[in-house]
């Protein structure tokens, strides 16, 4: 249960990518990768993909693409660029990161936003760049609601800053959404964004890889900085066929990821604990325990579940295809028993 990061490859999957067609992606020449960028990049109402490494190598990439050493880029308390990412855009790329509160939902007021944007004058850094999250990691998997991504373009509109998605499990959001609004798009959830990047190593369940959209012209920005990091591809066609796999099975993973944390939930809810609303596959709950969140955890351990525990202690678990809809019920049967 520790996160969606450990979940496998289906077999149809290593199938797919034992027969991928691949070339050298440093010559621009992997058939497979180059439709995947396409397809992404389509998928998301952008004009170009490009396959990074991971999930962090990506929003680096696209804040070092919108930005020039000096500038400064908005984002939010509790986002990954925030939290996890080591300051890597201070400490590689010289931008200024400037912390904005979110609400419990994951959005943003944008008057908020208006106020942080530092004044155009000498004395301070050019606020280039907002960057959000969808879902929301450390908001347990909450989805942007529909109807931001409108307020997003109107203020846009009156204050021109570039904006990045970090859309790691953005698929989920979408999954989510489709429920009640069957005519849904991706694109509609990435409107209003400039950048987009996505990971194909959680839901998806590639071993590796994050794909990064955007116009022609940011590509080829992100695509240089991406070479400047190590990132250059050599028969990354492989994974791009694993991917295009995955996402033909995506809905009914996702899905019954979905319907399984549910489940736990209501659960854990009918048993006293108290958990934070999910949207998705993530379900936070506190433990209600004396001593620290580390010393839970190992007991979760010591009866064959392993978990995580956030900052604030809490304990964070994570569904994936590798879980099953029979798990639930065994996660609970152990947590709830005597030897616990």
């Amino acid at each position: 249960m520790r996160s969606d990061t450990v979940s496998k490859m289906s077999k149809s999957m290593i199938k797919a990518l034992s027969e991928a067609q691949v070339g050298d992606d440093v010559y621009g020449d992997d058939v497979t990768l180059n439709r995947l960028q396409d397809h992404f990049a389509s998928m998301f109402g952008k004009e170009k993909g490009l396959l990074t490494l991971s999930g962090t190598m990506s929003n680096l990439i696209s804040i070092l693409a919108h930005c020039e050493r000096g500038d400064a880029a908005l984002c939010t308390k509790s986002s990954h660029i925030n939290v996890y990412e080591q300051g890597n855009i201070s400490s590689i790329g010289g931008v200024f990161p400037i912390v904005i509160p979110e609400n419990p939902d994951g959005t943003v007021s944008f008057e908020d936003v208006r106020r942080f944007i530092l004044p155009e004058n000498q004395h301070f850094a050019r606020t280039k760049l907002l960057c959000l999250e969808n879902t929301q990691n450390l908001l347990s998997g909450r989805a942007l609601p529909l109807g931001f991504n409108s307020e997003l373009v109107q203020f846009k509109s009156k204050f021109p800053l570039k904006t990045h998605l970090d859309g790691s499990r953005l698929l989920n959001a979408y999954f989510f959404h489709k429920e009640t609004n069957p005519s849904l798009k991706v694109e509609d959830l990435t409107e209003g964004f400039d950048s987009v990047s996505m990971c194909l190593s959680k839901g998806l369940r590639c071993p590796l890889g994050s794909v990064l959209v955007g116009s022609e012209e940011f590509i080829g920005r992100a695509h240089r900085w991406r070479k400047a990091l190590g990132g250059g591809f050599r028969q990354a066609g492989y994974f791009a066929a694993a991917a295009f796999q995955s996402l033909m099975e995506a809905e009914e993973v996702i899905r019954q990821d979905h319907l399984n944390t549910r489940a736990l939930g209501l659960e854990f809810r009918k048993r006293g604990l108290k958990v934070e609303q999910n949207d998705t596959n993530i379900i936070v709950f506190d433990p209600h325990v004396d001593g620290s969140g580390a010393e839970y955890i190992g007991r979760l351990g010591k009866v064959g579940i392993l978990a995580n525990t956030r900052m604030d202690g809490k304990v964070r678990f994570v569904f994936h295809e590798n879980i099953k809809e029979e798990d639930v019920g065994d996660v609970v049967e152990r947590m709830f028993s005597q030897e616990f």
